[in-house]
């Protein structure tokens, strides 16, 4: 329980951070979205910066981009055997690779980019082929009980440091990424300034 409440959701935010600090116009764009509601000097409530459709983008596509899990949980194909991409004989230990299926190119244009307005798209079969390859918190019965939390740490938390501090990071500067259970972000060494309201 740990390792997925704790480790996953901080792996999430650390891969957005990143991300947005690495691409000065998104980073932007999420900045004049968040200014418009939040009063300069408070900390946003999820009450309100739940609403902001490019903040959900931001968080959405680095979960895309560098899942906190690079392959799915295994699983053992059960008694007969089962159809997956052919016939598997029961006892086999299947799983996602997640990683592969969200950069393929098979699902998205232009898959390896990191692209949040690809989230904000109003052709609805797109979002839903999307939606339907986009397993960071697995899917069907046993999926993540946590997501909720995450959504609501990420949403908060990512919209704070936006609001409150300016970052820079080194030039050419790429975390790197400790592939243990999950793909854990090493550390994200990066200037930061408090914002002046």
């Amino acid at each position: 329980m740990m390792n997925f409440g704790t480790e996953t959701t901080t792996a999430a935010m650390t891969n957005a951070i990143f991300l947005l600090y690495s691409n000065p116009a998104i980073l932007q764009k999420l900045s004049l979205e968040r200014y418009n509601v939040v009063p300069a000097d408070t900390i946003p409530t999820y009450d309100k910066v739940s609403r902001f459709p490019y903040l959900r983008a931001c968080i959405e596509e680095p979960r895309r981009v560098s899942p906190a899990r690079s392959f799915g949980l295994p699983i053992i194909v059960p008694k007969g055997g089962k159809e997956i991409a052919g016939r598997l004989p029961e006892g086999v230990i299947v799983s996602v690779p997640t990683y592969s299926l969200l950069r393929g190119g098979v699902v998205l244009k232009d898959a390896s980019e990191y692209i949040p307005n690809r989230w904000l798209t109003d052709d609805l079969e797109e979002k839903k082929k999307m939606l339907n390859n986009h397993m960071s918190f697995s899917t069907g019965p046993r999926a993540c009980i946590g997501r909720n939390i995450a959504y609501f740490e990420q949403t908060v938390v990512i919209a704070t440091i936006v609001k409150v501090f300016g970052g820079k990071l080194n030039d050419g500067f790429q975390p790197e990424t400790q592939e243990q259970f999950n793909s854990n972000p090493g550390e994200l060494l990066m200037g930061i300034t408090r914002r002046l309201f």
